[in-house]
């Protein structure tokens, strides 16, 4: 069992460091098995040190923070995520948020960066960085088990469900285009089918 987020390691750990299941944090930058001690992460990327980009988009973000109530900037060791979730109901939110977004698309343009679009939030990190790329190289590493169920419901999760190999079952929580095979309408239809697979699972 794999659990891959976005999150960063130390929420990941809080959330489920107690279970014996692979973590993986910031969309594949790190990854915790079950067998390593508490706290202990394995990193499975090269960061692009040689460009200087976090300093231009943290101010820009930090620009837009300072005019529209109800946003932050998350700052992680390979990316930068700007949240607007509490500013949604403001009238001018979805022009700054926009012009914000474009701005950014012009500064990273012709750098092997991307903009990551989430709930509520959208990030700027380096473009190998991907859900897809990590259970590529898990695949390869552990080979494709009998059985492969991938479950996720952002658009960071389109990266792993085309990167599911042949065979494979891939569920979009929600109603949106996907390339998942399947959708799910929410999260208690998922822990519903999830519930008839823990008679098998080993713990």
């Amino acid at each position: 069992v794999v659990v891959s987020s976005g999150r960063d390691k130390a929420i990941m750990s809080k959330w489920f460091g107690d279970l014996p299941v692979t973590l993986v944090a910031e969309h594949g930058v790190y990854v915790r098995k079950p067998s390593m001690p508490p706290g202990e992460w394995e990193l499975h990327h090269t960061p692009l040190t040689h460009v200087p980009w976090k300093e231009k988009v943290r101010e820009a973000m930090q620009q837009t923070v300072a005019v529209l109530p109800g946003t932050f900037v998350e700052e992680k060791e390979f990316g930068i995520v700007f949240h607007y979730r509490g500013a949604v109901q403001h009238e001018a939110a979805d022009s700054v948020i926009k012009g914000l977004r474009g701005s950014l698309s012009s500064m990273i343009s012709g750098m092997p960066l991307r903009i990551i679009g989430e709930k509520k939030a959208f990030e700027v990190a380096e473009a190998t960085v991907n859900k897809g790329s990590y259970m590529a190289k898990f695949l390869q590493q552990k080979g494709i088990p009998e059985f492969v169920l991938a479950v996720g419901d952002d658009v960071t999760d389109e990266d792993m469900f085309a990167a599911a190999p042949p065979g494979s079952y891939t569920i979009r929580v929600g109603n949106q285009i996907s390339q998942a095979q399947y959708n799910l309408a929410s999260f208690v239809q998922v822990r519903a089918l999830l519930a008839k697979f823990l008679p098998r699972l080993p713990f």
